[in-house]
């Protein structure tokens, strides 16, 4: 299925894209499924910078990610990848949430200070690198009900993960986002591993900073949409 911005376009409209790899494109271009946290992050981004956008479903039970025409754009067969008008393509979500922040919402999302920027960077790829890997064994196991090769408990898993946000909460300031009054990329890939967090059917221990994180992301109409509603799939 095929949607531009939140509206949606019949199916039979998606044989089309896959068949014709030089059918230009009118607007930028998402490929992947909703239900993915990496294209989460993504969406989130376009929502709140309002760049016109569509996105095609794509991986997991819609295909498309290993056709020849697709493997064109992104060689790894993954979700997400960005196509524009010109033929640009990217791949990778951080790497795209960074390419759209500085091509759409300099000084904004992205930060004019560089020391600003790196230290969103940094907590971007910590979140992904360091912080991600034990929440996404828990979702699989206990949303998705699917085995994992990991011997660690769900408990040491939980515990993992309430330290890693209790690390984060000490970063944050005593009120606002990441760097303080305004959401920028630092917030986007940690966000969405929020609010997952909270999606897991499990009591949470209580972490104030964190709730007031969580509240103060979702006054957000893009994070609701792009994030908080996605449908429950890794």
């Amino acid at each position: 299925m095929r949607t531009i911005g939140r509206y949606a376009s019949p199916p039979a409209r998606l044989n089309f894209y896959v068949q014709t790899r030089e059918e230009p494109i009118a607007m930028l271009r998402i490929w992947g499924r909703r239900g993915s946290s990496s294209v989460q992050k993504v969406m989130w981004t376009l929502g709140e910078l309002g760049v016109a956008h569509e996105r095609v479903e794509a991986g997991h039970g819609h295909g498309i990610t290993d056709t020849a025409a697709y493997l064109a754009k992104n060689p790894n067969g993954t979700i997400p990848t960005l196509e524009e008008p010109d033929g640009f393509t990217l791949w990778e979500s951080n790497a795209i949430v960074r390419y759209l922040a500085n091509r759409h919402g300099a000084d904004g999302l992205a930060p004019a200070d560089r020391r600003d920027y790196s230290r969103a960077e940094s907590w971007m790829d910590w979140a992904s690198i360091t912080f991600e890997p034990a929440l996404s064994t828990l979702w699989l196991r206990l949303v998705l009900n699917q085995p994992t090769p990991s011997s660690v408990s769900d408990e040491a898993l939980i515990a993992k993960v309430v330290r890693g946000l209790d690390l984060f909460a000490a970063a944050l300031p005593a009120d606002g986002y990441l760097l303080g009054g305004r959401l920028t990329i630092g917030d986007i890939p940690i966000g969405q591993l929020i609010s997952r967090w909270f999606k897991l059917p499990i009591p949470h221990p209580v972490q104030h900073r964190i709730q007031a994180y969580f509240e103060l992301l979702s006054s957000s109409q893009a994070y609701c949409d792009h994030v908080i509603a996605a449908r429950p799939l890794t």
